[in-house]
């Protein structure tokens, strides 16, 4: 019987550490990708991807959901008129994920124009609730980014909204508000947007 040296064992270890590591790097990766090719035909129907080159958002059609990328937003922004960017995860249990409710309640009260893109999971559950809810509701459009991983789809539409890449507290914070087209600051959910002017 051979005994390995001490050189082999440590570099067996390495080995199995590094295929053990890309394996949960992979599942990580794939666990966080684009759902939209889960809807059935009918739910499918009611995602309208608009057209890249439209420099506004239409008037919603009862039952669709537009799919928008950033430019879409920033032209259909008015002048004078300040908006509150709220990219919502049904399944974010963090700080500053709060329900639409809530947010709407918030907008109101500062005179915001509350817009929500669902940034990930098209559930066919959370298609009908915000199609019922269609005026300002949103999805992210993920074909116009040409990248199927939440994270990176995300990075990009905040840096084309912001104009440049988003600074690290920009990047985490779910809400951004707007004014005249122009990024202002982000609230990480209702209480530090209680303490913003």
């Amino acid at each position: 019987m051979k005994i390995l040296s001490r050189n082999n064992i440590l570099a067996s270890l390495a080995m199995g550490l590094c295929i053990c590591m890309s394996a949960c790097l992979s599942i990580e990766i794939g666990g966080s990708s684009f759902e939209y090719s889960k809807l059935d035909s009918k739910q499918r129907e009611a995602v309208v991807f608009l057209d890249t080159s439209l420099n506004f958002i239409p008037r919603a059609l009862p039952g669709k959901l537009y799919a928008v990328h950033a430019k879409h937003l920033l032209a259909s922004m008015k002048k004078d008129s300040e908006y509150l960017i709220y990219l919502w995860d049904p399944d974010c249990k963090a700080e500053g994920c709060v329900p639409i409710s809530a947010m709407q309640r918030f907008a109101d009260k500062k005179g915001y124009i509350l817009y929500v893109i669902l940034d990930y999971k098209y559930d066919p559950e959370i298609l009908e609730f915000l199609a019922s809810n269609t005026e300002r509701r949103f999805l992210l459009n993920y074909d116009y980014y040409d990248v199927d991983n939440v994270r990176k789809v995300n990075d990009l539409f905040r840096a084309e909204l912001l104009g440049r890449k988003p600074k690290d507290e920009e990047n985490w914070r779910r809400s951004l508000v707007m004014k005249n087209g122009e990024f202002q600051y982000t609230l990480n959910g209702i209480d530090e947007a209680k303490e913003n002017p």
